[in-house]
């Protein structure tokens, strides 16, 4: 049925239509234009709130930035308030590094209650111990610093910014320091030390070294009979300072050494009191002996005899018959020592390896020593003869020297120093001598030193 009645209304109104009316699609156009109107307002309405907001943030950020800036400089400036640049000509005046000082600074207390400097900048939010405090108090307390080399501008700008940027006690090397010292005194910076003159004294302790002998025998005899003497050295020294830590040293030096001859005995004879003088040389005889430098030859009265029968000969033609048992001889409490003298010119180096309030140094080098003496003693009681030189010596000799330093500051340009040393002759002291003989010795050096 319902089928049927569709059929119809097909069939009956196929070709129909119905016209709407023109308001309505009036008022649907309108509808849909202010539905068009408002969505493209409120997307302008979005995208101005988000420009707006962009904007704000880059203002904020940028001032924000400005601000830390212009805080920092205010601190670095009120700070360290560095002396001000002359106001006529200022370039000219860095060119020539001239620094114009500020006026007197109010007290301390300013830097700590974060007060007005000068009536022009505030230090705001600044957390300096109280050290720090100081040392910017100092810095600033200098009148009048002129013609500032260029090294010392930087170390007083390194100095400034050190001590803002720091909040624990600032350390300095020694090079700043002197020179931040200087300038609160107002000094001149000091020029660093060129030349320094000494003089030094030292008692000696001096033997031999043997070698290319025929036999260790006879070293060892030479060595049993023969000891080392105690004598002295000194002399006047000038060092060139090529570095802090380097210098060269020269000057002129005395040097004595030697040996002592043991197991000898020595006998006066009387007879020689009950003569008259013209006949004394009658009772003198001439004498050699051996030893490991060289050979000795002497004359004298006395009678000399040798315990070991080896190194004494007589060679006088007036040769006796000796009876020790005689009461005519009477015998000496006497030794011999052999001293020879030298006037050195040394060439040392100088490196200081500790350099604080007390400095240690090294000292090494060589020296050349010109034979100014060459003299043989007969010693006995309070007397000291000389009888005689030993043959043969070298005139110049060449020796090497290593010794530690200490020195200590006494005043601001004089220094006492004391240095043990050790010196060894490199040739023999006898190159006709069978037995090769090298001195050395032992020497403690006390002195001072005035550097200027």
């Amino acid at each position: 049925m319902s089928k049927q009645i569709d059929d119809i209304f097909k069939k009956e109104f196929k070709d129909y239509s119905l016209s709407v009316p023109d308001s309505v699609w009036e008022n649907i156009e309108q509808s849909l234009n202010q539905n068009k109107k408002q969505s493209v307002f409120s997307m302008y309405k979005l995208l101005a709130a988000a420009s707006i907001l962009i904007v704000a943030v880059l203002t904020l950020f940028f001032t924000f930035q400005n601000t830390n800036r212009n805080t920092i400089s205010e601190k670095i400036v009120s700070q360290s308030t560095t002396p001000e640049l002359k106001n006529k000509n200022k370039s000219d005046q860095i060119s020539q590094n001239k620094i114009e000082p500020n006026k007197e600074i109010e007290n301390s207390s300013k830097y700590k209650n974060n007060t007005n400097i000068e009536s022009t900048k505030e230090i705001n939010h600044i957390d300096l111990t109280e050290q720090d405090q100081n040392i910017v108090e100092n810095t600033i307390r200098f009148e009048k610093i002129e013609k500032l080399s260029a090294k010392e501008v930087q170390v007083q700008s390194n100095f400034i910014a050190r001590t803002v940027k720091l909040s624990n006690p600032v350390t300095f090397p020694k090079e700043d320091k002197d020179l931040i010292a200087d300038n609160l005194t107002g000094k001149k910076t000091r020029e660093p030390v060129k030349w320094i003159i000494g003089g030094e004294f030292a008692p000696t302790y001096s033997y031999r070294y043997l070698s290319a002998a025929e036999s260790n025998l006879e070293k060892s005899y030479y060595n049993s009979v023969e000891a080392p003497i105690s004598s002295y050295s000194g002399g006047v020294n000038v060092k060139i300072v090529l570095h802090k830590r380097l210098s060269v040293q020269t000057g002129v030096y005395y040097s004595s050494m030697g040996q002592s001859i043991n197991h000898l005995n020595v006998y006066s004879n009387n007879a020689i009191d009950k003569v008259d003088p013209e006949y004394r040389k009658d009772f003198e005889n001439t004498f050699t002996l051996s030893n490991s430098i060289g050979n000795i030859k002497f004359n004298s009265m006395y009678v000399f005899v040798d315990e070991t029968n080896f190194r004494i000969d007589i060679n006088s033609e007036n040769k006796y018959f000796f009876d020790a048992t005689d009461p005519i001889f009477n015998e000496l409490e006497a030794e011999i020592s052999q001293n020879i003298e030298y006037l050195e010119i040394p060439l040392y180096l100088n490196y200081k390896f500790i350099d604080r309030k007390i400095d240690l140094n090294i000292t090494g080098g060589i020296g050349a020593n010109m034979l100014i003496s060459n003299n043989v003693y007969l010693i006995h009681g309070n007397s000291k003869e000389n009888i005689g030189e030993t043959d043969g010596v070298n005139t110049m000799n060449y020796s090497g020297t290593f010794a530690l330093g200490i020195e200590l500051p006494i005043l601001r340009n004089l220094t006492f120093n004391l240095q043990p040393a050790v010196k060894y002759y490199i040739n023999a002291i006898n190159p006709d001598s069978d037995i090769e003989s090298h001195p050395y010795s032992f020497a403690v050096y006390s002195g001072f030193n005035y550097s200027f």
